[in-house]
């Protein structure tokens, strides 16, 4: 996903305020979010309103 690739490459740029367990649960909580819309997509769920 290019969005890890570029958090990845910029991380130095930010490490030294935030921690290794504040970069896991970012990377954690994209990936869910990623995987989500994944997943509407796959069942033709866009736009949908409940």
């Amino acid at each position: 996903m290019a969005w890890r690739e570029t958090f990845d490459a910029h991380w130095h740029e930010i490490a030294d305020r935030d921690n290794a367990r504040t970069r896991r649960m970012f990377r954690y909580y994209r990936c869910v979010c990623a995987g989500a819309l994944r997943a509407r997509r796959a069942t033709g769920r866009q736009g949908e309103s409940r």
